[in-house]
């Protein structure tokens, strides 16, 4: 598709109808607290589903990944797409992370309402939830979980992370200088024009997609506080996987992961034997840990896709949808 094409798609698509949209804020723990809902108004009294959202690989992680299956769920559900502080609020020294996150989760859950509801995270955000459930024993606004290809919190794998976040802790102080410069934002603008396209390619240009959701956001993205906010969050990665790794999984919440083939994508595009062999490692390493998680409930389950899109909730919206309307029907 053509640059000039695909500019011409966006636009129709921004142009047409779309769900009505509210945006909305929170206040919790002394900060604002975004999040996003679609048809709440006439859904008062249907199931709840709490979508969240991680990075991709160019370190986007607020909730545009939800601008298709938000819309689409809310015919039918109570929808929220929470997003972790300071990434959309333009919140000043924000109290970042997936561990405040976590502390952040219980009070929302309580000023929503919520119960029983179906948690649907996206990446690294399993990491808070995790972290709430362990914190929250007895809680009961969780009913069931769906992970989209989490974060392994085995040895191996958080060494990967790790070293993927390093350069963030290593070089903060000038990172940040170079933020607050504005030296930023042309890079985020391009780094918008890449997900924009990602978007565009595994929806199709759908007008289901609520493309003003995804300008909204991305927009938000070039806000400098907001820039310096997502890299004080990952210099902090390390910490967070490591709280996470430190507990474990409760046998009593039922999980399904879904494991795509997005690795795959790696290992074919590298040359270098050893890195292609560790990739591999990886991959494996991701399948031995999700296995494990859902053995640990009979009502859970391991899905392996083959699809090679991280989005999956873009690339397999359909399957994503069914899945969730039979864990919907269910006591």
């Amino acid at each position: 598709m053509s640059n000039f094409f695909s500019y011409l798609v966006y636009i129709l698509v921004l142009n047409s109808a779309v769900m009505p949209l509210v945006a909305q804020t929170l206040k919790v723990d002394g900060h604002a607290l975004h999040f996003e809902s679609w048809n709440t108004e006439t859904n008062v009294d249907k199931p709840s589903i709490v979508l969240l959202s991680g990075p991709i690989d160019t370190w986007h992680s607020d909730s545009a990944w939800w601008a298709w299956l938000g819309p689409e769920l809310a015919k039918n559900y109570r929808v929220f797409a929470i997003d972790r502080a300071g990434l959309v609020t333009a919140t000043p020294e924000a109290k970042v992370g997936y561990q405040h996150f976590a502390q952040d989760l219980a009070e929302v859950f309580e000023l929503l309402q919520l119960k029983d509801a179906l948690v649907v995270a996206f990446a690294s955000s399993n990491i808070s939830v995790q972290l709430y459930l362990a914190q929250h024993p007895q809680q009961q606004a969780i009913k069931q979980v769906i992970l989209i290809d989490p974060d392994v919190l085995s040895p191996f794998s958080i060494a990967r992370y790790k070293n993927d976040a390093a350069p963030f802790k290593q070089n903060l102080t000038s990172y940040i200088d170079y933020v607050k410069a504005g030296n930023y934002i042309a890079r985020t603008a391009q780094k918008n024009a890449t997900d924009l396209a990602q978007l565009q390619s595994l929806s199709g240009g759908n007008q289901a997609v609520d493309w003003q959701y995804v300008d909204k956001l991305q927009q938000a993205r070039l806000n400098i506080i907001n820039q310096v906010n997502l890299f004080n969050e990952i210099a902090i990665y390390d910490q967070d996987l490591d709280a996470a790794a430190s507990t474990q999984w409760p046998a009593s919440m039922p999980l399904i992961i879904i494991d795509t083939d997005f690795e795959a994508e790696y290992i074919d595009g590298e040359q270098d034997e050893s890195v292609k062999a560790d990739l591999k490692t990886w991959q494996q390493d991701a399948v031995q840990y999700y296995q494990q998680l859902t053995a640990l409930h009979p009502a859970s389950l391991y899905i392996a896709s083959s699809s090679r899109a991280h989005l999956y909730q873009f690339a397999q919206i359909e399957q994503l949808m069914t899945l969730i309307a039979k864990v919907q029907a269910k006591p």
